[in-house]
Order: C-alpha cells, then sequence, then structure tokens
C-alpha cells in the first residue's frame, strides 16, 4: 500500500471524499476492535499509536503508527482516540439496487437529518436483528463521522441503501410481499406486529415527520400512546427502538 499522505485522511470527513475512495473513517478501539471482529475484510487500514500495534499484528491489517497529536487531527470525537480505522464502504450502499437477500425486516428513514439519530437508528436495528435500513437522500449520511460513532462500529451489521430513488425500491419490496408500516402521530393507535412477519418499518424526520408520498405507499400507519400532556412527540431515535423492539418479538402497541 502506498503511504497516503496525513491530509488525505482528514479529507474522509467530507461527503465527496467517502464518496470518490468509498471509505470512511470508524474513531475508537472498542468500535474498531467490533468491526476487526465481526468484518476484518472490510477494514482498509489502521491508523494507530505505537500502544495498539499488537492490535494491527494480531488481526493482521494493514497499519500505520502515528502520534497521538497526529491521530487527534483527524478525530471529530472530544475525548482525543488512538485508534481509528479506514474501512470501505459497501457496494451499492449509495444506490436503489435490491439487497440479494434483504431479510424480513427492514428499516426506512424518511429525511431523519441529525446523523445521532440516524446511527443511533442503524445500530439499534442490527441489535434487533433488522436486515437492512433504506434512507431518502435527505437523511444524513450514515458514513459521516457523527452517524458512524454513534453506531459504535455496527455500521456493517446490515445493508444500506441511500437514494433519493427510494419509491422504486419500495415498491419493489411491496411486489415481493413485505408490508409498509409507518409510525407517524396521525396514526391508528395499534399495531400488531405479529401480522406483519415481512415489513418494512417507516420513520420520518424529527421536525415534519413522514413525506406524504411514504404514507400513501403505506399498509398501515400508527402511533405510539404517550402521555400528550407531558410530551408532544418521541425523539425519532427513542420511537425506533421501541417499534423495532416490538417488532422483533411480535408483539403488539396498543
Amino acid at each position: 500500500m502506498l503511504l497516503r499522505p496525513l491530509s488525505w485522511y482528514n479529507k474522509l470527513s467530507e461527503p465527496k471524499a467517502r464518496k470518490t475512495e468509498h471509505l470512511f473513517l470508524l474513531e475508537g478501539f472498542r468500535g474498531v476492535e467490533q468491526m476487526l471482529n465481526n468484518h476484518p475484510h472490510s477494514v482498509d487500514e489502521l491508523l494507530i499509536t505505537e500502544k495498539y500495534q499488537w492490535l494491527a499484528q494480531e488481526y493482521r491489517v494493514p497499519h500505520r503508527i502515528l502520534l497521538p497529536q497526529q491521530i487527534k487531527k483527524f478525530c471529530t470525537s472530544v475525548t482525543p482516540r488512538e485508534v481509528i480505522a479506514v474501512v470501505k464502504i459497501p457496494e451499492n450502499s449509495c444506490s436503489s439496487v435490491m439487497p440479494v437477500d434483504p431479510g424480513d425486516r427492514v428499516l426506512f428513514l424518511d429525511g431523519v437529518q441529525d446523523p445521532g439519530n440516524v446511527g443511533t437508528l442503524i445500530r439499534t436495528a442490527a441489535a434487533l436483528n433488522y436486515s437492512g435500513c433504506i434512507l431518502t437522500s435527505k437523511c444524513a449520511d450514515p458514513f459521516s463521522p457523527k452517524s458512524v460513532q454513534s453506531t459504535a462500529g455496527a455500521l456493517l451489521g446490515l445493508w444500506i441503501r441511500r437514494t433519493h430513488d427510494y419509491s422504486t425500491l419500495l415498491w419493489e419490496f411491496k411486489n415481493r410481499g413485505y408490508k409498509i408500516v409507518s409510525a407517524a402521530v396521525e396514526g391508528a393507535k395499534a399495531i400488531d406486529f405479529a401480522e406483519y412477519p415481512r415489513h418494512i418499518l417507516a420513520l420520518g424526520s424529527e421536525g415534519t415527520g413522514l413525506t406524504q408520498n411514504v404514507v400513501a405507499l403505506s399498509d398501515q400507519v400508527f402511533q405510539i400512546p404517550i402521555d400528550a400532556k407531558a410530551v408532544e412527540s418521541l425523539n425519532v431515535a427513542a420511537c425506533g427502538a421501541i417499534c423495532m423492539f416490538m417488532a422483533s418479538n411480535k408483539l403488539r402497541i396498543s
């Protein structure tokens, strides 16, 4: 591997560079270790201090030894890191290509713009055995630094499709027998997830919720009953966690 200039790694915090290089940065020992354990062939290179040289040797990954102050320049987190992985973005992640094995449960994010929420939802989806996540192009980039940090190393635990042509992909899923179930404040006050073994769970943006296009495609629109006197609505990441837990256990919300 050619020795890359240090400025090259800094550019991976920018969408254009990630798209060109098909790579993103993952910061922190725990997340990197999880990535090495679960997706070792996706790790292109490690940037580490001498203290963590054993990690590169144990997993036999190309690496570069840097000083802590050098690695700090690439970190976006408040706490300085001594381990950073350069990770390959999976093929077709920024497309509307149907996955070969889409699985039974898929998460759909409609314009969720906060990268922390996007990352947390992807992490939760991976934890609750959702197979993939479709994102509209107005969503935060799941491979951006804040989103990646929020996934805590679980980003590649499911397939990703971020595309402006999401309607075509949703219709292809519907034609294969999937049902779209959407969480919205104006929805019905009950859903029995046992009736939807193969589904796409749709969640809307933090401010405006689901677009009318997605609502029109939905087979059921439901809401999570809350005390409206106490709070107006739930954070989208909290809403998604509740819905995915109920769905993975085939439970009823009412």
